[in-house]
């Protein structure tokens, strides 16, 4: 029995596993509205999921939440939405009320807030194209001031995010301070300030997305020059020395490692012998090279992270802002605007998921750089493309 005052939950998101003509189940996030599916919405949230199961989970949360937000606040579903009903779903997101005043700081971060605008708006976006496409209708394009219906849902899916969250944005939580993704230039500025060529080979692994500890525990004859591989000896949640894992690794990073070894780790173990006559050879890959009591003992996370931040700093990028986790992150990016950009080579969410060695694919969502403007870009043209070729198809099909 439902309490006093209580909302009653009308949206919410079903996991659904669909069977394909030769037998391969797909597993997609459906919205269901008092039991019953919303057709609409899941033959768009089928198409966003079609090749990144994450992403169609993630688009289905999003839209659930606005569609609840529209039936509780606004009395409206989400047929008949305005662009200022956008608006105060973003307000309540942010802030909590739909009041113009507020006294607090927002209660999401601003990348998240642009996230559920990229979701409403690719939404309404496909969902006047398929209406279109139905019923015939050519909606003017042009954006005029004068009229509120200048076309269908236009005024929602030409919203400038930038714009509607600039007014917002001083008022929004702040966003952890370090950074999470490298570009380009920061990855190769970092690499020419590492003193040695042990540190630059540490963080081109990382870059590999190997975890630091995985990447401070490999042995050396977990290390293939020939193939240009790791072996991994110890990874989150596996016993150590029983991983399984193998990382291929490129010339840049094999070649960085080889050098270490021949001149920098073999130099210190020749000084290691020179002090020690019963010295005993050390079966970590990455040692310290320095003379006194810690020579060619393994490195430590503490060590290199403070290597790591002065690299950074004499990189000119803010050190506090440093972390040895990034690489792994803007590995992530790199498989996702792969996996845009190269359809044909079929990578899916379950390769990406082995490579980065996650217990599963939902693991993926808290390295997802959402303000990242080229995957949005080129993850809403393939959207697009791909419901206009669906639906072309599907008129060819029924003029036949």
């Amino acid at each position: 029995m439902s309490k006093v005052g209580e909302i009653k939950l009308l949206y919410k998101v079903q996991k659904v596993d669909l069977l394909t003509m030769v037998g391969e189940v797909l597993r997609r996030y459906h919205i269901i509205k008092n039991n019953m599916p919303v057709y609409r919405v899941n033959v768009f949230l089928d198409d966003v999921g079609r090749n990144s199961e994450n992403t169609g989970k993630q688009y289905a949360y999003r839209l659930c939440k606005f569609f609840q937000f529209l039936e509780d606040k606004r009395g409206k579903s989400y047929k008949q939405v305005k662009k200022a009903d956008v608006m105060r779903f973003i307000d309540s997101l942010l802030f909590g009320s739909e009041s113009a005043f507020y006294l607090d700081k927002g209660r999401v971060t601003y990348g998240t807030a642009r996230h559920y605008l990229t979701v409403i708006k690719e939404f309404y976006r496909f969902l006047e194209d398929e209406m279109n496409v139905e019923s015939n209708i050519v909606f003017e394009r042009i954006k005029s001031k004068n009229s509120k219906n200048s076309y269908l849902y236009g005024r929602i899916w030409d919203l400038d995010i930038s714009t509607v969250l600039s007014k917002r944005v001083s008022r929004t939580k702040s966003s952890k301070e370090h950074i999470k993704w490298y570009t380009e230039e920061e990855k190769e500025a970092i690499k020419e300030n590492f003193g040695t060529l042990r540190d630059k080979a540490i963080f081109l692994l990382t870059l590999q997305g190997m975890r630091i500890d995985e990447v401070l525990s490999l042995r050396i004859f977990d290390y293939d020059s020939e193939n240009m591989e790791v072996s991994l000896y110890a990874s989150k949640g596996k016993e150590r020395g029983n991983v399984g894992s193998v990382v291929v690794i490129p010339m840049e990073t094999a070649k960085t490692i080889d050098d270490y070894l021949f001149n920098e780790r073999d130099q210190a173990l020749n000084r290691l012998q020179e002090k020690n006559s019963e010295w005993e050879f050390p079966q970590e890959l990455f040692i310290n090279l320095r003379s006194g009591e810690n020579l060619c003992k393994p490195v430590s996370y503490r060590n290199y992270l403070c290597i790591l931040k002065n690299a950074a700093k004499s990189a000119g990028l803010n050190p506090a802002r440093i972390r040895t986790h990034s690489g792994r992150s803007t590995k992530t990016m790199e498989l996702l605007h792969y996996q845009i950009t190269h359809p044909e080579d079929n990578l899916t969410d379950e390769h990406i998921r082995q490579l980065m060695r996650w217990s599963n694919a939902n693991s993926i969502t808290p390295y997802i750089n959402y303000q990242d403007k080229k995957l949005a870009i080129e993850s809403a043209k393939k959207i697009h493309n791909r419901i206009q070729g669906d639906l072309k198809d599907e008129q060819d099909k029924n003029n036949h």
